[in-house]
């Protein structure tokens, strides 16, 4: 299989296991979420929004900005997720999976090592 084919397939298995899962933001007030897509095509250093001044700025300079949280990864996927009736690109290193993965959940030997 070709690289590109097997980064497709890769890309693939990721939204199957993430679409629709609740994510919890490490920044600010740790929001809760739901994701709704993953762009892996853009980054954060080059996707760019308008703030309500007008003002266009990237997602990278806007975490930096607003909340002191640098990126470590300018290749990183974004994940969107809806707030407010609107879709918004996160970096995927600002966010953590919420809940129990269901493997674990299935394995009552990890559940128990989980709550211990």
């Amino acid at each position: 299989m070709e690289f590109q084919a097997l980064i497709k397939k890769f890309q693939k298995q990721c939204k199957q296991r993430i679409m629709n899962q609740s994510v919890i933001t490490n920044f600010g007030t740790r929001r809760n979420y739901i994701v709704r897509d993953i762009h892996f095509d853009t980054g954060p250093c080059s996707e760019f929004f308008e703030l309500k001044t007008g003002e266009k700025i990237s997602v990278a300079r806007y975490f930096w900005k607003t909340y002191q949280k640098k990126i470590t990864e300018k290749k990183q996927p974004l994940i969107v997720v809806k707030s407010q009736g609107k879709d918004i690109k996160i970096p995927a290193e600002f966010l953590h999976r919420d809940g129990v993965q269901e493997s674990i959940q299935r394995s009552p030997q990890a559940m128990r090592q989980l709550l211990q």
